[in-house]
């Protein structure tokens, strides 16, 4: 990771935080490369909405993904996740980086390369359950 900022002076994160909510991406990213629907469970907050990579958000919700991925109909060959950055904006926790997909949509093919932004909130109360489950 290369930097763990706060953007206000009431908000700041531990190295050690951002370095758990980088693995908490990486678990995630694994998750759905393994079919793991028990880890996605414990990691999607219940509010998960899933944005494309051009930004356009596709409807997808924590249980229509995880049934997507139950059914085969959403599958990955390929997921690498690299955090670069993780920021705290008053309770949100961002991780930046860039993720590299590559699988299958039902009969679509999904290529995506992008610049990725995955928020956390309130990121204090999730590093505690999480850590803990």
């Amino acid at each position: 990771m290369k930097s763990a900022e706060s953007t206000n002076d009431q908000n700041t994160i531990t190295e050690d935080d951002a370095q758990h909510l980088i693995r908490l991406e990486q678990q995630r990213a694994d998750a759905c490369l393994g079919y793991d629907l028990a880890i996605l469970d414990r990691l999607l907050p219940g509010d998960f909405t899933f944005a494309s990579p051009p930004g356009i958000v596709m409807g997808k919700t924590k249980t229509s993904v995880m049934e997507s991925l139950g059914k085969g109909e959403l599958n990955f060959e390929m997921l690498q996740r690299e955090c670069k950055r993780v920021m705290i904006h008053q309770n949100t926790a961002l991780v930046c980086g860039e993720d590299v997909s590559i699988g299958h949509f039902r009969d679509q093919r999904l290529e995506w390369r992008y610049d990725a932004i995955h928020s956390r909130m309130p990121y204090d109360i999730i590093i505690r359950d999480i850590m803990s489950g």
